[in-house]
């Protein structure tokens, strides 16, 4: 028993000393334990390495540092400098991971921010780099929006004096510098208002602006943003922004939960802001702003935002407007959005109205990102042929006016698949390029698409153009909106043939009737289109008179695009009689090439001049004719697709050529040689002329 006694006095006694040491060093030498919490704790929040010339700690005067220094984890490259910090905060809180801070003053305290990428210190300041930008991190930063921090320190009073932070956007070369720095912020405590003041000068752009800003808050103690309630105001020499809220009013409807007014530059202000906001290299803003923001509980918590922004002189930068920008001599946005707990964003009305765009939407977003919106929009004509023409030069070479308006459908979930269906019509228009002219007083558009965000694939369900003179449509499609852009649909497309635009329909031929194609298209949206879209159906055209030929029923045995070579076999009625041609055709050259063509005809009637004698049998072509002829083109090369141009001066070609049961009546060259000949008079009867020939 003894022996057991002086065990368990052993063991207590040794873990007495064990817990005593550290209590008693704690209590008359506590910088021992506090300069490796504070250490860790700089090092943790900052992800780097952290030192300081000096650290003392004593329970009256709190923790003084001096001359800190935190650099990145490989100890290279600095990230703060703070001449002098002095702390005075409860340690046992602080033990438990929770900061309750009395007294804190910060001297002299210098950081660079780099946005948009990594970048150099400047004139050797410290430098800080850029936040992730991970799509999870952007899902944790909009859930913050919603729900403060758990360990959101309580702060009785904190200065800042003269502070300097750099703020550097690599991408776009720009810096901006807020010096001078004086922030106050006092009773951030629970069941108190906590107060903020504060003074800098904002250096960018070559100007000096200084700012003042100062607001209150309370109920942050709740740990939502549903209790907050408080003011801020900011004043600089490019814009002036006031805020009150008191989200604790969420719960009594009629009650105004927001208000805020912003007034300002939009140039100055991005000029002074871009480092610290991080734009985009391409954004660009100029006019003068004017907003009005107010927010109203409704019944069921719910809350109702409505405002007006108004922008004179608006020009806009930016994608999807980053080669032909926007721009307005005045643009009103008007909002009335309805936002529920579970966050659900009711669009009741977001329009805005321009000289040069009108929109206006209305729908619903849930919390989950399904969408349900309706979109109408105006907009004349040749503002759509502006931004069309920053596509490249087919666009860039057509004129139109007009008027467009639109109402489209979106529905589905961001991020996964959206459906979307509408119409949108063209009124007025006229459109020239070139020689080709066109007027039609409405042209309609309908579509119905699917867009598979995450596998980037563009559904074509179905697509459709409906003008005077044409319907085009596409069907069942799929297009991979991915590095090749892919293509695979259906393409059908009937032409009223007589309404063709001026300058489209060749000059020396009539088009009667319709003409019909349909196409099944495949491969990738590369310009240019003709070397790697492949292509393979079928044509029919009703009708074509060109001089002395009426050529009927024209349909495709064969009509297939592949690797920029165009193949088909066309069968056809000339004159009543059948005919049938090949055309091969290399459309890869910017001159295409008439790789090929055969044309056969037999005892076709004819009892007018035979135009095509005019190349073949000059001196006989200058009479009239008639008979049946017979035409075996076999062989036939050229350049250029336009007949008078080009074609006519570049062809060559091969074949025979029979006329039968026909007569001449002789112009007066031919009657002079056939009267030396013994054959008096100028009609010439004979029962079969043939001939083979070439053309060069």
């Amino acid at each position: 028993m003894k022996k057991a006694k002086k065990l368990w006095i052993g063991l207590g006694a040794g873990l007495g000393l064990a817990f005593t040491i550290p209590l008693l060093i704690l209590f008359f030498s506590p910088g021992i334990f506090v300069k490796g919490m504070v250490i860790k704790r700089l090092e943790e929040s900052f992800g780097g390495k952290a030192r300081a010339e000096a650290i003392s700690f004593g329970w009256r005067r709190g923790l003084r540092l001096t001359n800190l220094f935190i650099k990145d984890v490989k100890g290279e490259k600095p990230i703060l400098k703070v001449e002098n910090l002095s702390l005075k905060f409860a340690i046992l809180p602080f033990i438990k991971g929770r900061l309750v801070v009395h007294q804190l003053e910060v001297v002299r305290p210098e950081m660079v921010v780099h946005r948009g990428g990594e970048g150099p210190s400047l004139d050797g300041a410290p430098g800080l780099g850029k936040e992730g930008s991970s799509s999870e991190n952007r899902k944790k930063n909009i859930r913050r929006l919603f729900k403060l921090p758990s360990n959101l320190p309580e702060v009785k009073e904190a200065r800042i004096k003269g502070g300097t932070f750099v703020f550097v956007n690599a991408r776009k070369g720009e810096l901006a510098r807020v010096e001078n720095l004086d922030a106050y912020l006092r009773n951030m405590i629970p069941g108190a208002t906590a107060q903020l003041n504060g003074t800098c000068d904002i250096i960018s752009g070559g100007k000096t602006d200084h700012a003042e800003v100062s607001g209150t808050v309370q109920g942050f103690e709740e740990g939502r943003v549903s209790a907050l309630k408080g003011q801020l105001l900011f004043k600089a020499g490019f814009a002036h922004l006031e805020t009150s809220a008191d989200m604790s009013k969420l719960d009594k409807p009629g009650a105004e939960v927001l208000r805020a007014s912003l007034r300002g530059d939009s140039q100055q202000t991005i000029t002074r802001l871009a480092p610290i906001l991080a734009l985009p290299k391409e954004f660009e803003m100029r006019g003068t702003v004017e907003s009005e923001i107010d927010a109203v509980a409704q019944p069921g918590r719910l809350m109702l935002l409505e405002g007006q922004t108004v922008v004179t002189g608006l020009y806009l930068k930016t994608r999807p407007f980053s080669q032909s920008p926007f721009q307005s001599a005045k643009a009103v946005l008007v909002h009335r959005l309805e936002i529920s707990p579970e966050r659900t964003v009711k669009i009741e009305k977001l329009d805005l109205d321009s000289d040069v765009l009108g929109l206006a939407s209305s729908g619903t977003i849930e919390r989950d990102r399904t969408v349900k919106v309706r979109l109408n929009l105006r907009t004349p004509v040749a503002e759509v042929q502006k931004k069309l023409a920053c596509l490249g030069r087919p666009f860039s070479q057509v004129t139109a006016t007009g008027n467009l308006s639109s109402e489209i459908d979106i529905k589905g979930k961001v991020g996964k698949a959206l459906f979307l269906e509408g119409a949108s019509n063209i009124t007025n228009l006229d459109m020239q390029k070139g020689s080709i002219k066109y007027s039609d007083s409405e042209v309609k558009l309908l579509y119905y698409l699917n867009y598979d965000q995450k596998q980037r694939l563009l559904y074509i369900k179905d697509l459709g153009v409906f003008s005077g003179f044409l319907t085009l449509g596409l069907k069942e499609g799929i297009a991979e909106v991915k590095e090749r852009h892919d293509l695979h649909t259906n393409l059908s497309l009937l032409c009223h043939m007589e309404k063709l635009p001026e300058g489209l329909a060749p000059a020396n031929m009539r088009l009667k009737g319709d003409g019909k194609l349909n196409l099944v298209l495949a491969g990738p949206l590369t310009r240019p289109l003709r070397e790697n879209l492949s292509a393979k159906g079928d044509l029919g055209l009703d009708r074509i008179i060109y001089d002395n030929y009426d050529v009927t029923k024209v349909t495709s045995e064969v009509l297939e695009l592949k690797e920029g070579v165009l193949n088909s076999k066309l069968n056809f009625r000339v004159n009543e009689v059948p005919a049938k041609a090949l055309v091969e055709i290399d459309l890869k050259p910017a001159q295409p090439k008439l790789l090929n063509g055969e044309f056969h005809v037999s005892k076709v009637p004819v009892t007018e001049e035979l135009t095509l004698l005019e190349y073949l049998i000059p001196v006989i072509a200058r009479g009239n004719f008639r008979g049946l002829v017979t035409i075996d083109i076999i062989e036939a090369k050229g350049e250029g697709l336009q007949w008078k141009k080009t074609l006519r001066k570049t062809l060559t070609a091969q074949g025979n050529l029979k006329v039968e049961d026909g007569s001449i009546y002789a112009g007066e060259v031919v009657s002079s040689v056939l009267n030396a000949l013994g054959h008096p008079g100028k009609e010439y009867p004979f029962s079969s002329i043939t001939s083979n020939f070439r053309m060069e």
